[in-house]
């Protein structure tokens, strides 16, 4: 029996940050029908793999107008990380 699953789901879900474990929970399917799925299915897996840069893109795009804006936080996060300091 093959499980249907929405890959637009799946991506938003990556994108929100969610785990392995939560993205299948929202999915409502099986920890074995999950990991046999993400090891089989290409599609399933980049719906995962952009799903996780969509919402990295996101967020860094939010911490670099934060960082333009002033917010001290922001901008000593975005030089440790980015810059090495």
């Amino acid at each position: 029996m093959t499980v249907e699953i929405d890959l637009k789901k799946v991506e938003a879900f990556a994108a929100q940050g969610m785990t392995n474990e939560q993205i299948k929970d929202a999915l409502g399917i099986g920890r074995s029908t999950y990991f046999n799925k993400k090891k089989n299915d290409k599609d399933f897996r980049d719906a995962i793999k952009n799903g996780q840069a969509k919402g990295i893109a996101t967020i860094t795009n939010s911490l670099f107008n934060n960082d333009k804006s002033g917010n001290l936080g922001a901008q000593c996060f975005y030089l440790s990380n980015r810059a090495g300091w």
